[in-house]
């Protein structure tokens, strides 16, 4: 039993040093720039994003919490016995940090994804012009 109190233990405290981005609200809430609309409505992609790593770590740690929060349903209160913390506050952060990083994942998914459209977007008008300007150098 004394091993499960040093396992319960050492899994909360890796648990919320996995979680230590949510005093910035998770890695896509602190990391990801979002493109910035112009005067037309549209967003211009300059210093925005694209990048998906922030993201994809707010999932991993999402599971993360998910399993830590499974593991301490299965747990009994005697488990805890000798813990920092107890058995439902372990749980409520667990499934607290959880909602966090769902949360910062699917901002920073969309955010990514609208800075990805903006970018082929204005490359795309780029390249017409470039042909515009090669067929008027043309005739």
């Amino acid at each position: 039993m004394n091993g499960l109190r040093r396992f319960v233990a050492t899994a909360v405290i890796a648990s919320l040093a996995l979680g230590s981005p949510t005093l910035l609200g998770g890695c896509s809430l602190a990391f990801v720039r979002p493109a910035k609309k112009d005067a037309s409505g549209q967003y211009q992609p300059a210093g925005c994003s694209t990048s998906r790593t922030a993201p994809v770590a707010d999932i991993a740690i999402t599971f993360l919490q998910m399993l830590r929060t499974a593991y301490a349903l299965s747990l009994s209160g005697s488990d805890y016995r000798d813990s920092v913390l107890t058995r439902n506050t372990d749980i409520a952060l667990g499934i607290a940090l959880t909602t966090l990083f769902a949360s910062s994942a699917a901002v920073g998914l969309k955010v990514t994804g609208t800075c990805r459209e903006a970018t082929l977007r204005v490359a795309r008008e780029q390249a017409e012009d470039e042909d515009e300007d090669d067929d008027e150098t043309a005739e």
